[in-house]
Parts: structure tokens; C-alpha cells; sequence
């Protein structure tokens, strides 16, 4: 995965990160920045709220409309 990464980053110009959701946030896995373009200020290894970013709200929206209102619900 991280050569198809490394091939999307230098095809676009852009920063390619991977990231993961961890309860109400998301953690960034892995984040290749690029020489051209914009640069990412994401590192490995941060987390912020999913709702703070798109890519928190890109995966928020592949859920059930159920399921992504309740996370941060105390159970």
C-alpha cells in the first residue's frame, strides 16, 4: 500500500495520508508529503475530532445516518 501511496503523491503533486478512526477521532497512520503543490501540515502519529476535517467527514458519511449521529454518544 505504501508504493501505491508513494506513486499517487508523486502522480498528483499532493500529500497522501492514511488515516483511521479511533472512537470520535481520527489518527493519521502514515502522511507523505510533496515537494510541489500544497504541503500537508498533518504528521503521523496526530489525531483531531472527526468532525474537525474532511476526511473525518468523508468517512462519517459511509456510515448509516444512525450510527454516525451517535458516535460521541456516551453509551
Amino acid at each position: 500500500m505504501l508504493d501505491a501511496m508513494y506513486r499517487l503523491r508523486d502522480r498528483a503533486g499532493e500529500p497522501v495520508v492514511l488515516a483511521a478512526q479511533n472512537g470520535l477521532y481520527l489518527e493519521y497512520v502514515i502522511s507523505l508529503h510533496s515537494d510541489e503543490g500544497a504541503n500537508s501540515h498533518i504528521e503521523a502519529g496526530s489525531r483531531c475530532l472527526m468532525v474537525q476535517n474532511g476526511i473525518g467527514w468523508m468517512l462519517l458519511s459511509r456510515r448509516p445516518e444512525e450510527e454516525a449521529l451517535r458516535i460521541g454518544t456516551p453509551r
